[in-house]
């Protein structure tokens, strides 16, 4: 279950609104499974044409711009989760993202493109900045 978590805290940190439950699969060792990696990722924010709308909802909504804590706690309950461990999961992975998108763009050519793709994804993020509180 922690790693489903990671998997929808990353795409919707990332901006990614395809996120379905068919992007989501099982890898099976014998008879035990095990998450499969994450694949069909693609960061929306980078496409402005593309629907805001998310393919599944996070709480109760569609749009990641209004998601708040208490979504991320309905996330939580609903998949049987604590509330605070989801939360320090959210705030784990938001910093993380940052500190690798930085890293990313002093190495390459392309740093215009991921400092744009972090700003967005900052953007996005709304009320993340309440679950740090």
């Amino acid at each position: 279950m922690l790693r489903l978590l990671d998997a929808v805290v990353f795409n919707a940190l990332i901006g990614n609104h395809d996120a379905h439950a068919k992007n989501f699969s099982l890898l099976y060792a014998g008879s035990t499974p095990t998450f499969g990696p994450l694949y069909d990722l693609l960061c929306r924010a980078m496409y402005p044409t593309l629907t805001a709308k998310m393919a599944m909802k996070l709480g109760s909504k569609y749009s990641f711009s209004e998601v708040q804590v208490r979504h991320w706690d309905r996330f939580a309950e609903a998949a049987g989760l604590s509330q605070a461990q989801t939360r320090k999961q959210v705030v784990r992975l938001s910093d993380r993202k940052d500190c690798q998108l930085d890293r990313a763009a002093l190495r390459i050519d392309v740093a215009p493109i991921l400092r744009k793709l972090r700003d967005l994804v900052v953007a996005a993020l709304g009320g993340l900045g309440q679950m740090r509180g």
